[in-house]
């Protein structure tokens, strides 16, 4: 008797262990955001991350780089990641997939996706000619 209870105790703690682990797996996408000839990093950019028609808000750190995290049952492996980014006259846009973290990106988290891009100048639109009235 003195067995099957301390079987059932350790099976309920193992269960929730494991539940904890699986509720908080989280998805990450990150990047750097640069210029527009990758030679100089944008800070406090407005970063937009979008995965599974999930949407995350962000901004870019002084040195361009941007992290946002989704839960699993959000953005999951091979789901699109849209990024766009707009900071001024500047806007960009990236795309990437989500794949499961190896050894050389050196995460923690099981997946990941990263985006880099870079911000180009928008043309503000022209307000046409005012026309003289007669």
């Amino acid at each position: 008797m003195f067995k099957s209870k301390v079987y059932c105790i350790f099976s309920v703690l193992v269960f929730i262990i494991l539940s904890i682990s699986l509720t908080s797996a989280q998805t990450l996408v990150a990047g750097k955001i640069y210029n527009s000839d990758y030679s100089g990093n944008i800070g406090e950019a407005s970063v937009i991350v979008t995965c599974n028609f999930n949407t995350l808000n962000t901004n870019s750190l002084n040195d361009g780089t941007y992290a946002v995290r989704f839960d699993v049952g959000l953005c999951n492996v091979d789901n699109d990641v849209k990024v766009t980014a707009t900071k001024d006259n500047l806007a960009g846009e990236g795309n990437g997939v989500i794949s499961v973290c190896n050894e050389n990106q050196n995460c923690d988290d099981g997946l990941v996706s990263i985006v880099n891009l870079n911000l180009k100048e928008v043309a503000q639109p022209q307000n046409p000619p005012s026309q003289a009235v007669p």
